[in-house]
C-alpha cells in the first residue's frame, strides 16, 4: 500500500485588513480537473480560524509522487510565487507540516517555516 501525504499550511496575519491569497478561478480548476478530480488530490479544505487571524489549508495527496508532480507543475509554481510574494508584502507569515501516513497512523512528520 502506498502511504499518502497530508500537507497542513498555516497562513498567520497581523491585522484582518492583510487579504489572505486566493487562486483565480482558472488555476482553481486546473488543480481541480488535474488532481482532485482524478484522485491524485484526496482533499483539499480550508479554514479560517474563529479570530480570523489565520488560514489552514489542510491538502491530501495520493502518494509523495503526486506531490512532488503538484510541486513541480508549472501551475503550481506559480501559485505558491504569487501566494509567497503576497505574504511577504502582507508580512502574513507560513508554517507548513507535512506528514507521511498509512491505514495505521502517521509515520513521519516535518514542519518548517517558510522564509520569505
Amino acid at each position: 500500500m502506498t502511504n499518502k501525504i497530508q500537507v497542513t499550511a498555516v497562513f498567520s496575519r497581523r491585522s484582518e485588513s492583510d487579504k489572505f491569497y486566493q487562486m483565480t478561478r482558472e488555476e482553481m480548476a486546473y488543480i481541480t480537473d488535474k488532481y482532485i478530480e482524478t484522485g491524485k488530490i484526496i482533499s483539499r479544505n480550508s479554514y479560517l480560524a474563529s479570530d480570523k487571524m489565520s488560514k489552514t489549508v489542510v491538502t491530501h495527496f495520493a502518494s509523495q509522487a503526486v506531490l512532488d508532480e503538484f510541486n513541480s507543475d508549472p501551475i503550481q509554481i506559480k501559485v505558491i510565487a504569487d501566494r509567497n510574494k503576497l505574504c511577504k508584502e502582507n508580512n502574513i507569515k507560513i508554517s507548513l507540516i507535512t506528514q507521511e501516513y498509512n491505514d495505521d497512523g502517521i509515520i513521519n512528520s516535518n514542519k518548517r517555516k517558510i522564509e520569505l
